[in-house]
């Protein structure tokens, strides 16, 4: 019997759901702040998670880069990464990714860290996620895009600060476009994403316990009657926190506005 990509996912999913979550989430709430382009989300000492807004960096960036995709993250001390979206002339895209070690002042040359795609989006896309795990110095990206083994989120890591990237991994297939966010902490690697084909109510993670090299689990977290959009994911410890905006689906939404929420989580 052969069974088609679409089957073998779903056959995953109806096995997770049955196997005990290995997260205990609380209920969602509200969180103060907000959740922008390059708003990330932490957990501090205390276990108390915060949004933060990001420093914007300089980067000088070749013709037909996607200028909206840019995001940066902070590895240790001055060790700094950027990653962003190149567009090709017949409209996909190539996921490059430089660095820097004087604090974000200058950069070395961009790597390509997936260069697969085959879609015609263009900067039409959701931009990557980016973190650098600093008990590692393994960098990781969470993005989607179109390649011929599927749509959908995608993730690779490097293990060399980001002169080299590994295998990627379909974190999970889907024709509709999806933001995701990354986090880390040693072995452990948590994807949270838009899923993918749910028309923005529902936000999954994906886990890794063997530092992004497999994701052996994928848990459904939010389930909601809005739309729920922008995920943002933290670990600390045995602390998880999940952020996102929800935004009702009402027609007069726009007056309602957006609201951050969050869920947290106990490893079991």
């Amino acid at each position: 019997m052969t069974w088609s990509r679409t089957t073998t996912i779903a056959a995953l999913l109806v096995l997770s759901a049955c196997a005990k979550d290995p997260i205990e989430w609380e209920a969602p709430s509200d969180i103060p702040g907000g959740i922008g382009a390059t708003t990330r989300l932490t957990i501090d000492a205390n276990g108390t998670p915060r949004l933060i807004d990001e420093p914007g960096v300089t980067l000088s960036l070749a013709s037909g880069a996607c200028d909206t995709s840019l995001v940066t993250t902070r590895a240790q001390g001055d060790e700094w990464y950027a990653a962003w979206f190149l567009e090709r002339v017949d409209g996909s895209v190539v996921l490059m990714v430089a660095r820097s070690t004087d604090g974000a002042t200058t950069w070395g040359a961009p790597v390509v860290a997936d260069g697969r795609d085959r879609g015609r989006r263009g900067c039409a896309r959701p931009r990557p996620a980016l973190t650098a795990d600093s008990a590692t110095a393994y960098v990781h990206a969470a993005y989607f895009i179109e390649p011929i083994e599927g749509a959908g989120v995608w993730y690779t890591h490097s293990m060399e600060r980001g002169t080299v990237w590994h295998q990627t991994i379909g974190v999970l297939f889907g024709d509709e476009p999806a933001a995701a966010s990354v986090a880390s902490a040693g072995d452990t690697v948590l994807v949270a994403y838009e899923h993918p084909g749910s028309g923005g109510s529902r936000l999954g993670v994906a886990i890794s316990r063997q530092a992004g090299h497999t994701f052996a689990e994928r848990l459904r977290v939010v389930q909601a009657s809005g739309m729920v959009r922008a995920p943002r994911i933290a670990l600390r410890g045995g602390r998880i926190a999940l952020a996102w905006v929800e935004r009702s689906r009402r027609a007069d939404a726009a007056t309602v506005g957006a609201r951050p929420r969050i869920r947290l989580g106990s490893w079991r």
